[in-house]
Formats: C-alpha cells, sequence, structure tokens
C-alpha cells in the first residue's frame, strides 16, 4: 500500500486514515503489527496511535505497513479586549486578540485587520435604526501541523453601536435681546437625540 507515515489530525475531531491500494485490491487498516484486529474508521481522535494497512483481495493480502495517526492538541482559547464596548454608529472601536500561541487570529465578523498574527480589528459599525444594537464578535486561534489547522474560538465580545442622530434640527429663540434678569426660551425642534446646549467656548451650559 501507498501511505502517508503520519498523519495529522486535530483532537475530538473525526478521522480515517488513508492509503491507496491498486484495484482491485482494497485497503484494510488493523490496530496490532499483526494486522489481526481490524478497525473501521471514522474514529474520534483523541490520542496519538500507529494503526497497520494491507492491500487486500479475496485471501491475497500484502504486507502491513505502519501509519501513525498523530493528534494536535487544540489551542488554548483566546479573548478579546475592546478599547470600547459602547460606540455611536460608526464610529471606530480596536478590538485585541490575546492568547493564541503559535498560530494566527481569524475574526467575525472581520473589519480592518492588522498586527502580528492578525490579532487586530478594527470596526466601525453602521446602525441605520433608532434603537441601540448590539454585535458580537469573535476571536478564532488557528494553528497549523503537518498541514492540518486546528482551531479554537473566544467567547464573544457584544459591542453596542447606538444610533447617529438623525433629521435636521432647528433652533429658535423667542427673544435675542435681553436685559440683565430677563429670561429667554431657546427651542430646538427635529433632533431624535438628547440636546445639550452649549457656550461658545464649547462648555455645555443648562442655563444662560
Amino acid at each position: 500500500p501507498t501511505v502517508t507515515r503520519y498523519q495529522y489530525v486535530c483532537k475530538g475531531s473525526s478521522f480515517s486514515m488513508a492509503a491507496t491500494c491498486t484495484a482491485p485490491s482494497v485497503a484494510k487498516w488493523y490496530t496490532n503489527s499483526a494486522a489481526t484486529v481490524p478497525v473501521t474508521f471514522p474514529i474520534t481522535a483523541n490520542a496519538s496511535k500507529w494503526y497497520y494497512v494491507k492491500c487486500e483481495n479475496g485471501t491475497c493480502k500484502s504486507n502491513a505497513v505502519a501509519a501513525a495517526m498523530m493528534v494536535s492538541s487544540n489551542p488554548p482559547k483566546p479573548y478579546i479586549k475592546p478599547s470600547s464596548k459602547t460606540i455611536c454608529s460608526g464610529t471606530q472601536t480596536i478590538l485585541r486578540a490575546y492568547g493564541c500561541y503559535g498560530g494566527t487570529y481569524s475574526w467575525s465578523p472581520a473589519g480592518t485587520i492588522s498586527g502580528s498574527k492578525n490579532y487586530i480589528n478594527t470596526i466601525a459599525p453602521i446602525n441605520t435604526g433608532v434603537d441601540p444594537i448590539i454585535i458580537n464578535y469573535t476571536a478564532t486561534c488557528n494553528v497549523t501541523k503537518g498541514g492540518v489547522t486546528c482551531s479554537t474560538t473566544s467567547l464573544p465580545v457584544p459591542i453596542t453601536i447606538n444610533p447617529a442622530p438623525s433629521g435636521s434640527a432647528t433652533f429658535t429663540v423667542d427673544d435675542d435681546l435681553l436685559c440683565y434678569g430677563e429670561i429667554a426660551t431657546l427651542t430646538v425642534s427635529g433632533c431624535t437625540g438628547t440636546v445639550v446646549f452649549k457656550n461658545s467656548a464649547g462648555t455645555t451650559i443648562s442655563t444662560i
């Protein structure tokens, strides 16, 4: 039989050993070198183990060839630190992932990815509605060994996106020329958010 001596698989995955025989012979796998204890694939890969394969056609059988199922441990679960968990529509926040050793990150949903091992996800989600929305973000650690990639995904991190103020605000004052001690009424209409008054210096004020 033609067989890859070391065949890699992620721990806990369903796996079948592979070998090639010349037709009409077929590959038959065994758990012992004497090829007396057959094994049926697929199996759940929990630990590395040697298996033995023969090409068989009726009573005609080849010599057994050994091949190892190499079980790779899944990487540790990464975690995410956001620069802000509540933002306004279209405003950027930066998500940074940590804990992926020997691998690279992939993101869902993905914004602008950067940094070593793709550990930074810069997002600026849009909320076109009138109520806050929540989007869950995850980072997956991917480690490749022997041509097989094993992955572990972080817990989701919720980001709240508040809607941007909509409409065209109109500002009116009932008297723009006051004597000391007189009162004027300032009115703002057409604003879906909270009205904040500021003076010419940019300071928030409640009274004039």
